[in-house]
């Protein structure tokens, strides 16, 4: 008893532990002493299914159950010794009879008479037609076992739970009395014993069945099959036809669950497993069958046994397909091969639409949750899963039948974006599926609504998105709610333990759902401004929205020793949101907008509510008055609207390149460029050409915000051929008069625009000859241009303040320290001194302010207004007080640490870290604020917007394209650590400056 005991122990320890090895786990449950069930849990196509089988002595086994599930079941391999199992081997229990009398044996003859078989008779719908049901390995042991029937040749393969070899001398009582026939679709007993076979097998057993063949059409024909297994999926694939229409490999298949359908064709593209437990391209093992027992023919001995598939390493552009390809047809056509595996996917999209059209009527009415049979038949992840890998594919073999042929990169753009598949009454094209597959936004589960499960409608995308974010947040709580870094000292450096405990994957996951959420607008070239305000109300999750998620999510610590709130992205006192460094900031009458490498990050001020626009083009100017902005596309200028996301044409110019000046007055918009002057005037969702000229040759117009007057007359300044022109425009009466500034008969000056004031310009003279400059200043007050030349001593080295009509003069003497004049012009051109000072520096900081900072000797700072007259003193400070526009003061807290926004009463309005830097304008700061993890240098930059005419601050959203990238592997310790980035041994970690 204790050597059977023992024995039985032996096997069954023996059979576990393979069947962990790929991915099976096994649990016994005992009934009597002659009966017990045996449960097997094993992964397939992307599912988790559960099989009980019934054991009983001298009996063949049967299968009592199967359940499909999602996510695995808990299950736990067991062995119980309250009623000891026995081992059941049992293959007939009626050894005098057969299902089939075998007159022939399998041979290399037959071998090649099967493969013609499968080419000439076997289709899709061969299984259709003969009404039965498979999935993807029932395809190969169905077609296996017929043609063994119909030719009286011996077959077996082995069950699924016992490995027992089930041949055509097996026979279960039952079906003693079942009737024979001649002809295989009407001998009842077959079609049992098939049905059986097919219901008690499946990959992982057929794979015992098989053995890996030589690549080369000898043996890599029609019958052969490729098989993919490993510890979460298993499928198989069956060579139908070779060297067809000059394409090396063509392959029908079949998925589950076990269903009557038409198989899915195919242009068959191997892929490469790297061991032989896990499958590859395969042929089935001879049976060897006498009267009463069977087995199969040792793999070693099969003819074209071979191993090397698994020992070819792909060379430089040229993978495990292109190898096996190639060995088959050196001169195969390279674009019919891509086009035809591009229609296969488009074919198994049209297929899915039709699947889940009849799942969503049955599963209205009827539940189809896991572990019911209705779920097993209309939920898609095996199907979804093999699009998504056959697009995978499709994309590498376009990069490498591309080198063949030139041809195919044209074909690739013409098939995604030409070639529509209609899903709900809509079409899309194939680049737009390819999207939401490789990213994985379908939904595979047959409860949820249609068009949730394709993921291609805003508001499905989102819905599907919100699953995975909520997944992703819970998955990172737990690794928050569980840190062994707590209460442990064994994170105290990078170490394995720090990294599982980090969570730094699951926060790059995270940060991946927003790019994709900021880039759906591209992708299916939708108005944005509708999608964030109509759709994303849906994306709530928790007490949390949109906004408040993006911002953590890039704050996340990676750091496990960080705060439970750091790890999230909570940090105390932080008040920002995270953006792009911006290469376009601009306010309109009621929006900020900040362009940056994602798109248009849109603030409404008054409503503090913010969206994202992807990017449309090269943004030239934002209206100051209205609400709308003009960007460029190619050679045409567009007018967006920002309220509602809509984009009006306005004009075509002749070169993408030229060089385009905008200005504003009222409602009117100009536009400049070098051969051309256009008066638009601008509505909400419209505008009008109020005046249109054409210079007749080109000019150089000189870059500068225009003057206009009381008169409503449009001053600038151009060059045509090296002589200064006066441009006038007459908004009223829509006039436009140039003036040649100096008329000079000498060809030797030249003049240039230095500066412009309230009510002047300022051109430089250069003599060409002596290099002697002066300065001439025009008066534009009132359309005048009247000329004059400024020859003070303090005039030469002058520096002009612009937004105001003083000039500063520094004059420098040897035997005295520096003296400062600052004066103002005034009519008719004699200047007058308003402020002079002994050795101090003055500066002017913002455009069309009047605030004037003078700095003294001992670091005293004082801050000056001028009125149009006279500077009045506001302020006199230590250096801490380093910034101003005339609005308000930024002064720096050196011992606190922080920087204190004052308004111009000196009021606090708001306060930010020492480090943070502050962009300036009329309206409102800019401010990027750094927060530094110092422990292990992770940093993170922000950008905020603070309103002055409120005092708040608003969120703009905007995210970074890659905050991580994993760059190489090796053992987890700090390799080193700069400013840019820092190494941590298996993960390299970039930090972007902004």
């Amino acid at each position: 008893m204790f050597i059977k005991i023992l024995s039985f122990l032996y096997v069954f320890l023996f059979i576990s532990s393979m069947a962990h090895a790929n991915g099976i786990e096994y649990k016994i449950e005992p009934v009597s002493k002659t009966e017990y069930n045996k449960l097997i849990l094993y992964p397939e196509n992307g599912l988790w299914i559960v099989e009980k089988y019934n054991f009983q002595k001298n009996k063949i086994q049967s299968k009592v159950s199967r359940k499909v599930f999602i996510n695995k079941p808990p299950f736990s391999t067991s062995l119980s010794f309250q009623k000891r199992p026995f081992i059941s081997n049992t293959t007939s229990e009626l050894p005098d009879k057969n299902i089939w009398q075998h007159e022939r044996e399998w041979n290399l003859n037959w071998e090649a008479k099967y493969s013609q078989w499968i080419s000439e008779k076997v289709n899709k719908n061969f299984f259709v037609n003969n009404n039965i049901a498979t999935d993807c390995a029932d395809v190969i042991i169905a077609l296996r076992w017929i043609f063994s029937r119909i030719h009286k040749l011996p077959a077996a393969h082995s069950l699924a739970a016992s490995g027992t070899l089930f041949s055509n001398l097996s026979i279960k009582s039952s079906w003693a009395h079942l009737p024979r026939h001649q002809e295989w679709r009407q001998d009842l007993l077959f079609l049992k014993s098939l049905n059986f076979l097919l219901n008690n097998t499946y990959t992982r057993s057929l794979l015992n069945d098989s053995y890996p063949i030589a690549l080369n059409s000898k043996y890599l024909n029609e019958g052969a099959y490729w098989m993919s297994l490993n510890s979460s999926s298993g499928h198989a694939v069956l060579i139908h036809r070779t060297l067809k229409d000059n394409i090396p490999l063509h392959s029908l298949s079949s998925t589950v669950p076990q269903k009557v359908r038409p198989l899915i064709e195919s242009i068959f593209i191997p892929e490469q497993v790297l061991k032989a437990s896990q499958g590859g391209l395969l042929k089935v093992r001879w049976p060897q069958v006498n009267t009463r027992t069977a087995y199969l023919t040792s793999k070693n001995d099969m003819p074209g046994y071979s191993n090397e598939q698994y020992k070819i390493l792909p060379a430089a552009k040229k993978s495990f397909a292109y190898t096996v390809l190639t060995t088959l047809s050196s001169e195969f056509d390279a674009l019919r091969v891509y086009e035809g595996f591009i229609y296969s996917i488009i074919e198994q999209f049209k297929q899915r639409v039709e699947i889940i059209k009849k799942g969503a009527l049955i599963c209205k009415n009827n539940s189809c949750k896991p572990g019911t049979s209705l779920y097993e038949f209309w939920s898609t992840p095996s199907r979804d899963q093999r699009i998504k890998t056959d697009l995978v594919k499709a994309e590498n073999l376009s990069i490498e039948l591309g080198q063949i042929d030139k041809k195919i990169f044209k074909s690739k753009i013409k098939l995604y974006n030409k070639k529509r598949i209609t899903v709900h009454k809509k079409k899309y094209t194939l680049k737009q599926l390819n999207i939401i597959w490789s990213k994985k936004y379908y939904n595979s589960q047959p409860w949820v609504d249609a068009k949730i499960r394709w993921g291609l409608e805003p508001a499905a995308f989102l819905y599907n998105l919100k699953i995975k974010m909520k997944k992703s947040l819970d998955d990172r709580d737990l690794i928050i709610n569980n840190n062994l870094c707590r209460s442990s000292t064994s994170c105290a450096s990078i170490n394995k333990i720090w990294m599982d405990q980090s969570g730094l994957q699951i926060n790059q996951t995270i940060q991946s759902y927003f790019h994709d959420m900021l880039n759906y607008c591209d992708w299916f070239q939708l108005n944005c401004y509708e999608f964030f305000n109509k759709y994303l109300a849906i994306f709530k999750i928790k007490r949390f929205n949109f906004y408040e998620l993006a911002s953590q999510a890039f704050f996340a610590s990676f750091d496990p020793n960080s705060t439970d709130n750091e790890r999230k992205g909570i940090w105390t006192n932080l008040q920002s949101k995270i953006t792009f460094q911006p290469d376009y900031i601009g306010e309109s009458k009621n929006y900020l907008v900040i362009k940056d490498l994602n798109g248009f990050t849109i603030t409404d001020i008054n409503k503090q509510y913010t969206y994202t626009r992807p990017t449309l083009g090269k943004i030239h100017f934002i209206s100051q008055n209205q609400d709308y902005l003009i960007y460029q596309k190619e050679n045409k200028i567009f007018k967006y609207e920002i309220s509602n996301g809509e984009s009006l044409f306005l004009l075509k110019i002749q070169n993408k390149k030229v060089n385009l000046n905008f200005f504003e007055h009222n409602d009117h918009l100009m536009i400049l460029s070098s051969y051309f002057f256009t008066d638009l005037k601008m509505s909400p969702f419209h505008f009008d050409i109020v005046f249109a000229h054409s210079f007749s040759s080109l000019v150089t117009p000189h870059f500068f915000n225009p003057l206009i007057n009381e008169s409503s007359n449009v001053v600038l300044v151009y060059f045509q051929k090296q002589q200064p022109y006066l441009l006038s425009y007459d908004l009223n009466f829509q006039k436009f008069f140039t003036h040649k500034l100096f008329v000079n008969s000498e060809k030797n000056f030249q003049y240039k625009l230095s500066n412009y004031t309230g009510s002047y310009l300022k051109i430089n003279q250069l003599n060409l000859l002596t290099q002697k400059s002066n300065s001439i200043l025009i008066n534009t007050t009132n359309g005048k241009t009247d000329v004059t030349n400024i020859t003070s001593p303090q005039n030469l080295n002058s520096q002009w303040l612009k937004g105001t009509d003083l000039y500063l003069s520094t004059e420098s003497n040897s035997a005295k320290a520096p003296q400062s004049y600052l004066y103002l012009i005034n009519p008719p051109f004699s200047p007058r001194l308003v402020f002079n000072c002994s050795n101090c520096q003055i500066n002017n900081f913002m455009n069309n302010q009047n605030l004037i900072l003078i700095h003294h000797p001992q670091g005293i700072t004082s801050y000056y207004n001028f009125n149009g007259n006279q500077l009045d003193l506001i302020i006199r400070d230590k250096k801490p007080l380093i910034s101003s526009n005339g609005v308000y003061f930024l002064k720096r807290n050196s011992k606190l640490q922080h920087i204190d926004i004052l308004d111009f009463d000196l009021k606090p309005l708001a306060t930010f870290y020492k480090n943070s830097k502050i962009n300036t304008s009329s309206k409102s700061l800019i401010v990027s604020l750094n927060l530094k993890n110092d422990r292990f240098s992770q940093i993170y930059r922000t950008k905020t917007y603070f309103d002055l005419k409120n005092n708040k601050i608003l969120p703009i959203v905007s995210l970074p394209q890659k905050e991580f990238q994993p760059v190489q592997e090796g053992q987890p310790q700090v390799q080193s650590i700069n400013n840019n980035y820092v190494q941590l041994g298996k993960i390299s970690l970039w930090f972007k400056y902004l």
